[in-house]
């Protein structure tokens, strides 16, 4: 049982159970508002994204594909908890953007759950600006400082790469697991940080929502980059034509 008194059974012919509040649980309490954020939480991006990968090409994001009855399945699927898939199912019960078609979960009202999601990456998170000690031509000097460091390229470079691209000459962005803002780790070989004012060769970044961006992110010549999805969501923050880059995404996929 959560703490908020929701309940997931498990067992054959259980699972249609899962979400239901006890009887009398909320009788005489008061109604505590929720966050909205809660919603997107890093695990809850990663299962709506899941939700939502039936919709998309197997080559713009790297996550199981089929239908859904209840949320043990989910769950199974997406390699989470039953009870966090349950209360994330739940919320989006709540919030109006799913519902039941054919036995089967379905998200409904898209325009405005995407607008929420956008609204919920504008989280910030430390990045660095980097110079390369030995420059090497465009997305060659990208991808070998991505396989030397085991991470994900995002946004604008990561649109090109699976050929979603519609803006160029900007610094391409590289997704670190973790990133001390004063301290670059001492495997970023080749890269140092740009002095003020100085142009950055490469961005990195560490994500606000890591388990949904890495477990997504394909595999493109050796290097992750990011999904689609994420890729949407990260280019509209960015104030260098990055809401032109997300509505091509939006209106083309």
């Amino acid at each position: 049982m959560a703490e908020d008194g929701g309940a997931w059974f498990a067992g054959p012919g259980l699972e249609e159970l899962d979400d239901l509040m006890l009887p009398g649980h909320d009788q005489g309490k008061p109604v505590r508002p929720r966050k909205a954020s809660d919603l997107f939480s890093d695990l809850n991006q990663w299962l709506l994204k899941v939700l939502l990968a039936s919709e998309l090409p197997v080559h713009l994001l790297n996550a199981p594909r089929a239908s859904y009855r209840h949320g043990s399945a989910l769950a199974e699927a997406a390699r989470v908890s039953v009870m966090g898939a349950s209360r994330f199912l739940r919320r989006m019960r709540e919030e109006g953007f799913l519902e039941n078609f054919a036995q089967a979960f379905r998200v409904v009202r898209c325009g405005e759950l995407f607008r929420r999601w956008q609204s919920a990456a504008l989280r910030t998170s430390p990045e660095l600006r980097m110079a390369c000690l030995i420059p090497a031509p465009g997305s060659r000097q990208l991808q070998k400082v991505a396989v030397g460091m085991g991470d994900c390229i995002g946004v604008f470079a990561a649109a090109d790469l699976l050929k979603l691209g519609h803006v160029g000459g900007v610094p391409p962005h590289l997704y670190v697991r973790h990133l001390l803002p004063t301290s670059p780790d001492a495997s970023w070989a080749g890269l140092a940080p740009v002095s003020p004012g100085e142009p950055a060769q490469i961005i990195l970044k560490q994500p606000a929502a890591p388990e949904s961006l890495f477990r997504a992110a394909m595999r493109v010549d050796n290097v992750l980059v990011s999904d689609a999805l994420q890729i949407w969501l990260d280019a509209w923050v960015q104030p260098s034509r990055g809401a032109e880059q997300a509505d091509f995404l939006q209106h083309g996929f």
